[in-house]
């Protein structure tokens, strides 16, 4: 898959995420909404359906958002963002720059950036060699700054690639207000090649605006102050150690330790007509048996068959360790040889279709304007709208039909003879009796447990 074609799949995947159209069950609606009830920001006004969208985030194996641009694929969040933590906690980062602030590695000082109407605020600043961390919050007195299509971009002018961030908005009762964690990812060398120079300051600008690129405010150039003598550099490990799977081989190359996290380098060499989808439950382990998750940002796909892992909290701080472990509960796998299928308008459902062995069932099929086109997927905008039934080990995350990606309902909880409620895709294309259908991010769960053993001397 190209980078020109991941952007258009991670465009087309957040416009999705963001109708009004995901299900999600009661109960965990209430208990969202009683938390951030209690939290100090409940005088402000919270984008109505976010907590939908967050949650059926959480639900994903993996969320691809299209507000994260990491070079030079996919970005995948997950962990703690940012329900059950809410705002006010999310914007003082993941538990691996708290552990390092505990540690008693300094952040940089915040400050405010004031221009015309708007006040940009810069705090929990944090940076080593591998990211650097911060929260931006942008006031104004505009209440149309409250708008879900407004976008704070931070360009940095000292590094090739732009970070990634993640955005809430909301107003009170006097100014809007944006709030994103910023997170740069630096390439190996990139920062020590920076610092060489010893510059006192990381230059960025920061631009408001409008999805579609339509620019609305520039701040101008930022500087953040830093002291290069104070900065700590990554342990660095290389593996190489190569474990056979079902259907091809899992290399771990480099684990890397640094103060606010750990990554780990992977590769997969899969055979002809399969590819990797996503590990269940990865996490390090270390022989005292503590388990390190992954929080935050989970991977960055460096290629379309290497994947960058991130962990937390970090060992750096910890007695050395000789050794660690790479764990998870399976591999998600996807098939080329049945990633594709015909759907018929004029067929009777249900029926089912094969994928990797495992049977999928196709419950219904309906079309606006056909007389049974209704529901909240139609009412939402989509004319095609597909109802699916599949056992827990196959992944089906969305479908595309004709360049177009699905908008996909998560359904959860049983009915009432206590099956799994189905799955509802939806995706706005021109009527007719026979559709080519792709499956895109599906995979079937294989493996079961895996540790392996990195040795650390």
């Amino acid at each position: 898959m190209t980078d020109k074609n991941d952007e258009k799949l991670l465009d087309q995947y957040i416009d999705n995420l963001e109708k009004k159209s995901i299900e999600v069950p009661t109960m965990l609606e209430e208990r969202i909404k009683e938390r951030i009830d209690k939290v100090e920001i409940k005088k402000k006004s919270i984008n109505p359906f976010l907590s939908k969208v967050l949650v059926a985030s959480l639900l994903l194996v993996t969320l691809f958002s299209a507000s994260v641009r990491f070079f030079p694929g996919f970005a995948a969040y997950a962990g703690n963002f940012p329900v059950l933590r809410i705002a006010v906690d999310w914007l003082q980062g993941d538990s691996g720059t708290e552990h390092a602030r505990r540690e008693g590695y300094n952040q940089i000082p915040g400050f405010t950036v004031e221009k015309d109407s708007y006040v940009l605020k810069f705090d929990n600043i944090m940076l080593d060699e591998d990211r650097l961390v911060m929260s931006i919050q942008l006031f104004t007195e505009d209440q149309t700054g409250y708008d879900e299509d407004k976008r704070l971009e931070v360009r940095y002018t000292d590094f090739a690639d732009s970070g990634g961030l993640q955005q809430v908005e909301y107003e009170t009762e006097t100014e809007a207000i944006i709030e994103i964690r910023e997170e740069k990812v630096f390439a190996d060398n990139e920062l020590r090649e920076f610092l060489a120079s010893n510059p006192e300051h990381i230059n960025l600008e920061v631009v408001l605006s409008e999805r579609g690129s339509q620019t609305i405010y520039e701040f101008g150039s930022i500087k953040i102050p830093i002291n290069s003598e104070q900065i700590l550099f990554s342990q660095k490990y290389s593996i190489e150690t190569i474990t056979n799977l079902e259907k091809g081989l899992l290399t771990l190359h480099n684990f890397t330790v640094s103060p606010t996290r750990m990554r780990l380098d992977v590769s997969f060499d899969m055979e002809d007509g399969y590819y990797f989808t996503s590990f269940e439950n990865p996490r390090l382990m270390d022989a005292g048996g503590n388990a390190y998750q992954s929080e935050g940002l989970v991977s960055i796909n460096t290629s379309d068959v290497e994947r960058s892992m991130f962990f937390v909290p970090s060992i750096y701080f910890d007695d050395p360790h000789t050794e660690m472990y790479f764990a998870f509960d399976g591999v998600w796998v996807g098939s080329e040889y049945d990633d594709t299928f015909t759907l018929s308008l004029n067929d009777e459902y249900p029926k089912s279709i094969n994928f990797m062995g495992e049977e999928i069932i196709i419950e219904q099929v309906s079309y606006r304007g056909s007389g049974n086109g209704e529901g909240y997927l139609h009412s939402a905008g989509d004319d095609l709208v597909i109802e699916i039934r599949k056992p827990e080990n196959v992944w089906l995350e969305n479908m595309e039909i004709d360049g177009e990606i699905s908008s996909h309902a998560w359904s959860t909880g049983l009915d009432e003879d206590g099956n799994p409620r189905p799955h509802l895709y939806g995706l706005n294309v021109e009527y007719r009796d026979e559709y080519e259908v792709t499956l895109l991010f599906s995979g079937r769960l294989m493996d079961g447990l895996q540790e392996i053993k990195m040795d650390l001397e």
